[in-house]
């Protein structure tokens, strides 16, 4: 239970992070689908602007953690002060008592239900940036046969390299 103000006053701090670190989370899941959306249609510049959002709520959420943290640190030392380690979430939910309790749980759960849906989300995105890498890396290849007047995979699956190029492309420009 909740014994004085101090402890009252982190708590609800500890419960307005975790509803940061939930709005955070959806954020980057929204990030995630422009990022998704910039790959499908090849929008190099769309992506690179998602991968700066996504860089900055990163950020955002790395900050909300180290709170969230220091926090329980801080409410395990004040509620069980022969605690060798800081308690989980929802351990520490279960000393505070109710109402938070229950805010605390259902903060957590929501804050769990999303982190693994940023999780399953950020996998997909990864796997199209895989396939469009292996897409490019075929043009190149293309491109680099019909330059050189190569046409024949060599024993590694890329094209020979027998010949000298006889131009280049700068994909970067």
């Amino acid at each position: 239970m909740i014994e004085n103000q101090k402890q009252q006053a982190q708590v609800e701090r500890l419960d307005s992070v975790l509803v940061l670190q939930i709005k955070a989370h959806e954020k980057l899941l929204i990030c995630l689908s422009h990022s998704q959306e910039a790959i499908r249609v090849a929008d190099m510049d769309a992506f690179g602007r998602a991968c700066q959002e996504k860089h900055d709520i990163a950020l955002e959420i790395t900050d909300l953690e180290r709170q969230r943290l220091e926090l329980i640190g801080s409410l395990t030392a004040l509620m069980t002060p022969d605690a060798d380690t800081p308690l989980k979430l929802n351990a520490l939910a279960l000393l505070v008592g109710d109402p938070m309790q229950g805010r605390l749980q259902l903060r957590a759960d929501a804050l769990r239900k999303i982190i693994q849906e940023v999780r399953k989300k950020s996998s997909v995105v990864g796997q199209a940036v895989e396939v469009l890498g292996r897409h490019m890396t075929g043009l190149v290849q293309t491109v680099q046969g019909a330059m050189t007047g190569t046409g024949l995979y060599g024993k590694r699956g890329r094209f020979d390299d027998g010949c000298q190029l006889r131009f280049s492309v700068d994909l970067r420009s």
